[in-house]
């Protein structure tokens, strides 16, 4: 856990349109601006405000949509448009992994009623290390905020290409639960999903979410079988 090591300003949440149930080739003119030690940020799919973290230099890069409040996609290689072709034109991401086809990432409930939680990107930051760390609020009815930070890393302790994404939760009512979509559409790997800490993992291959009815911590992980062969 890197817990309280994020120090960095907040910046500013850009709204996104919904976007393509599948992976075509990104075809946007822009190069991703580079805004941190590995962070980018640019365009996907015609989406503005994503927010690109090269996770590790070839193996792992995540695509983050401010709009959504999460994970959109992730790929093995660089951040698009940062290396060059033999052609000499800019490069696209690598081979999937992960796909996030869903609008609605964030679900709130209490006892008895699913609440209307107004979802907000409230910054990212970067500390002298790299590691990043997206913040979001959970605008409640009665005006109160549930806040929820994600911090995102690579890990290919097993072989396999994988992704951790700690969350920390704070602000949760009593009798509340939150809930996050994790999984999504699996690229030419399978998607291993495991939780530990807070909360649970719940949901069917693709469906994955994670649930939690208290302030806490709660790590997950997915692994990509096979990916981290040559």
């Amino acid at each position: 856990m890197r817990l309280g090591i994020l120090r960095a300003t907040a910046l500013a949440a850009c709204l996104a349109a919904c976007g393509p149930t599948d992976a075509p080739v990104n075809h946007d003119s822009n190069q991703p601006r580079k805004i941190g030690l590995r962070l980018y940020r640019g365009s996907l799919y015609g989406r503005p405000g994503i927010f690109f973290f090269e996770a590790s230099d070839t193996a792992l890069t995540l695509a983050y949509d401010s709009a959504l409040c999460g994970l959109f996609q992730a790929w093995k290689g660089p951040v698009l448009g940062t290396h060059i072709n033999p052609d000499g034109t800019y490069g696209d991401q690598g081979p999937s992994y992960h796909l996030q086809i869903e609008h609605r990432l964030w679900v709130v409930r209490n006892s008895e009623d699913t609440l209307d939680a107004k979802v907000r990107f409230l910054g990212v930051d970067e500390d002298s290390s790299g590691y990043i760390g997206f913040r979001y609020g959970l605008v409640l009815p009665a005006g109160d905020t549930i806040f929820v930070t994600e911090e995102p890393s690579w890990d290919n302790h097993y072989g396999d290409n994988a992704l951790r994404r700690d969350f920390i939760f704070r602000g949760i009512p009593y009798g509340a639960t939150v809930s996050v979509r994790l999984g999504g559409i699996a690229g030419g790997w399978p998607e291993v999903w495991e939780q530990s800490a807070g909360g649970l993992l719940l949901g069917p291959a693709g469906q994955e979410r994670l649930e939690i009815g208290n302030d806490d911590v709660s790590a997950t992980k997915v692994r990509w079988t096979g990916s981290g062969a040559h």
